[in-house]
């Protein structure tokens, strides 16, 4: 009896250690579904600074963005593309990394940032007028790199390899 019992518990470990992995390969796949690129900001000072960037275009992949991710690199971003000029809203529900928000217009001029956002909150950061796009970076990169408005920003995109996390 005791023998069976044992079975059926590593029966179940087994089985919940499966659906861990498959709950993290899809998270790990769900991050590699963003497109890549590098971004250069040139500034009015100083030589251009680059950055390797992710790319979130569809409102899934804007709507997930940096959430639940546990670092970000120097010189890392993602960039969130809107597609079309339109006010910009970001917040941090789901992030815990603090990060400096450039608001860009279709033009790639700089025309608002929010640095130092806070982790973990509902604040908005809104862009205040239409733009196009928002590049997230880690929180002191403004300042450390000497990016102010008015730069701008060239992107240079390519499109990984990707493996979709399978639906079911």
């Amino acid at each position: 009896m005791r023998e069976s019992a044992a079975i059926a518990c590593r029966s179940c470990l087994i089985a919940v250690l499966a659906v861990l992995f498959a709950v993290c390969s899809c998270l790990t796949a769900q991050a590699s579904e963003f497109r890549e690129g590098r971004l250069e900001i040139t500034r009015a000072s100083g030589a251009p600074v680059v950055f390797s960037i992710e790319i979130a275009r569809t409102l899934d992949q804007r709507l997930r963005g940096l959430s639940y991710r546990e670092r970000m690199p120097e010189k890392h971003g993602m960039l969130f593309d809107f597609e079309e000029n339109t006010v910009m809203n970001m917040w941090m529900r789901n992030v815990s990394i603090p990060l400096d928000m450039l608001f860009i217009d279709e033009g790639g001029v700089i025309f608002r940032i929010a640095p130092d956002a806070v982790p973990f909150t509902d604040t908005v950061h809104s862009s205040r007028r239409p733009g196009r796009y928002v590049l997230c970076i880690p929180a002191g990169s403004v300042e450390r790199l000497g990016i102010k408005r008015l730069d701008t920003v060239s992107l240079r995109a390519y499109d990984p390899v990707t493996v979709a996390c399978p639906r079911r």
